[in-house]
């Protein structure tokens, strides 16, 4: 079974950006590595920055 970015609610969104960031760089690139899209977070969110505000974090790129 193949994993799905897309079946996650958004709380688990968030929690899955969460984790990625303590291991990789603040970035989309860094989602994007786990099939998290930026069409995926602006559906969820809004923006991608939403994400970002959310986390209370700072893009690195």
């Amino acid at each position: 079974m193949a994993f799905a970015p897309q079946s996650l609610s958004a709380g688990e969104l968030l929690n899955m950006a969460s984790e990625i960031f303590a291991d990789d760089p603040v970035s989309l690139t860094s989602l994007q590595q786990y099939g998290i899209t930026d069409a995926l977070l602006a559906a969820r969110f809004g923006s991608v920055e939403q994400v970002f505000k959310l986390l209370k974090v700072t893009p690195e790129d």
